[in-house]
């Protein structure tokens, strides 16, 4: 079985849909999206923390992500759901730290469709995240 850390090395790159860390486990945020955008030509991975009514977003670089991600699991959720355009999984930490790792390849196809036009394109913000990627039913 993987470890948490050659999990997330293998899934959290640009092929990334969309990724969720929730069972938070006390303050803080309680559930918080992850998805990969371009800004400036360069791809950034943007978290929306739910806290409360309000929704955060913060953008991180890979390295710094996967650090978060590692934090997240270890402190404040129990849950991280990720989906690719090749790489499915689950990663499940119960309440005494002891995780379960699950994953598979994607029973599904994911096309991307090209960037989302209107204002975030114009301001140099492309959306490459889950909005633009489509399961193909074959």
């Amino acid at each position: 079985m993987k470890t948490i850390d050659e999990y997330l090395e293998e899934q959290i790159n640009e092929q990334l849909c969309q990724a969720i860390l929730s069972g938070s486990r006390g303050d803080g945020p309680s559930k918080v999206k992850i998805r990969p955008v371009e800004i400036r030509g360069k791809v950034v991975y943007q978290a929306s923390e739910t806290v409360g009514t309000k929704v955060l977003h913060k953008n991180y670089s890979r390295e710094e992500l996967i650090s978060y991600l590692k934090a997240g699991l270890q402190h404040d959720f129990s849950q991280l759901q990720a989906s690719g355009m090749a790489l499915d999984g689950t990663i499940l930490v119960s309440k005494k730290r002891k995780d379960d790792h699950k994953d598979q390849t994607s029973s599904r196809k994911w096309k991307r469709s090209g960037f989302r036009k209107g204002q975030d394109f114009q301001q140099g913000h492309a959306d490459i995240g889950p909005q633009s990627c489509k399961a193909v039913h074959t």
